[in-house]
């Protein structure tokens, strides 16, 4: 099974060589900067800040913490636990300096990006669907850009989105517990 997930990660870069662009790689560099830590831990203080200004939406503090804390934290140390090296692309379109295996970006995109649709559901019902949709958009968005840059295997970013959705469900528990005293 794990040689049959090995060929399959290895045929998928393969293919996502044959089918690089220069100008689908800057769409995809874009893309990809909404997942990096330093735009998600940006955007975390925004949202934190605005979550904690008003006093209806202090009870998704918690759970916001709790989905984004505990994501980035696992999957860093997953990270350095399972210390899997990056696939090896003939023209590397980025260097990343960390093992593969979670890709953050997919972790992040789950339990930061997931959250946030979460918060925004339950403020905004009926625009649920929108946003639903969006937040998958941007999902799948992040976790293939990180396959067209060659900077992760397929498993990378499937793992990714596991982790990520555990610790969105997390999240969204505790917010649900508080919320229900």
């Amino acid at each position: 099974m794990v040689n049959a997930l090995f060929a399959f990660d290895a045929w998928f870069e393969s293919l996502m060589l044959s089918v690089r662009t220069p100008a689908l790689l800057r769409v995809a560099e874009a893309v990809t900067f909404f997942g990096e830590a330093t735009t998600v831990v940006a955007l975390a203080a925004v949202i934190g800040l605005w979550l904690i200004s008003s006093k209806d939406h202090r009870l998704y503090v918690a759970g916001f913490v709790v989905s984004l804390f505990g994501a980035t934290a696992s999957a860093y140390v997953l990270k350095l636990l399972i210390a899997r090296p990056r696939p090896v692309a003939p023209l590397p379109a980025l260097t990343e300096t960390t093992f593969s295996f979670p890709s953050y970006h997919a972790v992040a995109a789950v339990a930061f990006y997931g959250f946030v649709a979460f918060v925004l559901c339950r403020l905004y019902p009926e625009r649920k669907r929108t946003v639903c949709t969006l937040a998958i958009l941007i999902m799948l968005a992040l976790g293939a850009s990180r396959l067209y840059l060659g900077v992760h295997f397929p498993t990378d970013v499937l793992g990714g989105y596991a982790l990520g959705a555990l610790w969105l469900w997390l999240g969204v528990w505790v917010t649900k517990k508080l919320s229900a005293d």
